[in-house]
């Protein structure tokens, strides 16, 4: 028996397609979110779509990740050395930061209270897609976030970006 392999599996490759779009949506009085019919759709396997991943984003938002995307993405913390104490408060925070939810029959997935707080997730929102996983913006802050310069600085930000290669020796 392979104790390694269980104590960490490898994340087995996602059938997502990638979640892609801008949508506008109200949260209802108990916090549920109408999951876009597009995000549902980007994600081929019926039973990875059932389960979702609700953390704080980086950026004033939350991420929402299928659970198979989330255990991919954040492989790599798993791998740092937990005698470090960054990587225990990173595993820490992103456990408590964390809410692991169904859909429900309707095609709505609940957002707990304290992520909603924390990022400070009113009525209105909006449902981003950012390739890998979801944004959930409030809305006046996606505005903000998404204002008239927002095109220019994606672009630059893009080209630099896309423009470094891992042997160049030039970082983003």
């Amino acid at each position: 028996m392979d104790v390694e392999a269980i104590r960490n599996p490898a994340p087995q490759p996602s059938t997502m397609r990638g979640f892609l779009g801008t949508y506008e949506h109200k949260l209802d009085a108990k916090g549920r979110l109408f999951v876009p019919r597009r995000v549902l759709e980007s994600v081929a396997d019926a039973e990875e779509r059932a389960q979702f991943v609700l953390t704080l984003g980086l950026d004033g938002c939350l991420y929402l990740f299928t659970r198979r995307a989330f255990l991919e993405h954040f492989a790599q913390v798993r791998q740092a050395a937990f005698g470090q104490p960054e990587y225990r408060a990173v595993m820490r925070g992103l456990g408590a930061c964390s809410s692991e939810q169904g859909l429900d029959a309707q095609g709505r997935i609940l957002i707990p209270e304290d992520l909603r707080q924390q990022v400070g997730l009113g009525e209105d929102v909006v449902v981003v897609g950012a390739v890998d996983h979801v944004e959930i913006w409030d809305r006046a802050q996606w505005r903000q976030v998404a204002g008239p310069g927002a095109v220019r600085t994606y672009l630059d930000k893009a080209e630099h970006v896309l423009s470094a290669r891992p042997d160049s020796g030039v970082e983003s």
